[in-house]
């Protein structure tokens, strides 16, 4: 990674198109108009207006919510991140502008040894691309980096929170690396940590759709099957209520975030990539090992492509896993991802992963 002590300080502009699977002009005539005489309806009949603003709404509130619990930096202290960065690295601001209009703010890294290739990193809930050297090396890989704030995140624009426009965001990151830096969807890699994750798999999904011939490649990192899923049964594992109540409370939780239309399903979207690793650890306190993506490798919806498993190790019995989820890594652990990354990328010899903190298996 190139080093160099200044910085973008004037954002570059990128607009994203529309994939082909979402593209409102592609849609059948029919569908279309369907659904613009549903608006009209909806105008005319005032209380279904109300229930799908109020629906829209409550789900933005919510996901607002959960990113202000999880955000301990204020805007100038993400700021100052960035500042922080540009001494040891050659950064260009993005502002990414994606289909539906919502501006997102992303970090372009220099590559200097590998720049035919890129990673495209989204990190976790609360967190700004500007975190990103909390995350095991990514930038030491020699390839161009591409660090994103999903809507919601650090400066980007808030927009409307929904698995589809989250998928947006990423390919639309994607389509600055193929676009702007003329680079092979085959030689990008996303890494993806814990709600990142899951958005890193809904993106690259729709890249797999747009480049079938694509050999589409993630690192799905310390992240859910399902957003429903995990809060279910982190509600069941966490609270403890009279009559087992919790367990009532944990299922209408799960019923919500579905009516919501705010569930992120990252099974369905993970299968249809071709090459993929998922980090996980037994003890994560944040996503809980029932909703784990490694609960589901091997399962039948999830038979496409070459999938590694990654097991975060504690070095010592006293070294409790329950921080497993969003810890600093040990150097042995950022190692073995920095391994995995560049097997995937093919960068190099795979070298050795099987070690004390990171053990990995082909599934």
């Amino acid at each position: 990674m190139a080093v160099n002590s200044t910085a973008t300080t004037q954002p570059i502009d990128f607009q994203a198109c529309w994939p082909k699977a979402l593209d409102p002009t592609l849609k059948p005539l029919a569908l279309n108009v369907a659904k613009v005489a549903w608006n009209i309806f909806s105008l005319i009949i005032s209380p279904i207006a109300h229930i799908r603003l109020s629906i829209s709404e409550l789900r933005n509130w919510a996901f607002e919510k959960l990113i202000d619990k999880t955000n301990h930096s204020t805007p100038e202290e993400v700021e100052e991140q960035g500042d922080q960065l540009a001494q040891n690295h050659e950064i260009k601001r993005l502002s990414i502008k994606t289909p539906d209009g919502t501006t997102l703010d992303a970090g372009f890294f220099e590559g200097d040894t590998h720049t035919d290739k890129a990673v495209l990193f989204v990190p976790g809930l609360g967190s700004a691309w500007q975190s990103i050297a909390e995350y095991g090396g990514i930038t030491t890989l020699g390839t161009h980096v591409l660090a994103l704030s999903v809507r919601g995140f650090g400066l980007s624009e808030k927009g409307d929170r929904t698995e589809k426009n989250y998928g947006l965001d990423v390919w639309s990151a994607y389509q600055y690396l193929i676009k702007e830096k003329g680079i092979d969807p085959s030689n990008i890699l996303v890494v993806g940590h814990s709600f990142g994750g899951a958005a890193g798999a809904v993106g690259a999904s729709l890249i797999q759709e747009e480049y079938p011939e694509a050999e589409t490649k993630m690192v799905h990192w310390s992240s859910f099957s399902s957003l429903a899923k995990a809060v279910k049964h982190l509600i069941k594992r966490n609270l403890r209520l009279p009559l087992h109540l919790e367990k009532v409370l944990a299922k209408v939780a799960s019923l919500l975030i579905h009516i919501l239309g705010g569930n992120i399903n990252s099974v369905a979207a993970l299968a249809k990539l071709k090459q993929k690793v998922v980090v996980w650890a037994r003890e994560d306190r944040i996503i809980p090992m029932q909703a784990q993506m490694k609960k589901k490798i091997g399962k039948p919806e999830y038979a496409q492509g070459t999938t590694y498993a990654l097991e975060l190790v504690a070095d010592s019995p006293e070294d409790s896993l329950e921080y497993s989820h969003s810890r600093v890594l040990h150097p042995e652990e950022e190692l073995g991802l920095r391994v995995a990354c560049s097997q995937l990328l093919g960068l190099g010899p795979p070298g050795d992963l099987q070690d004390h903190y990171i053990r990995m298996t082909v599934i």
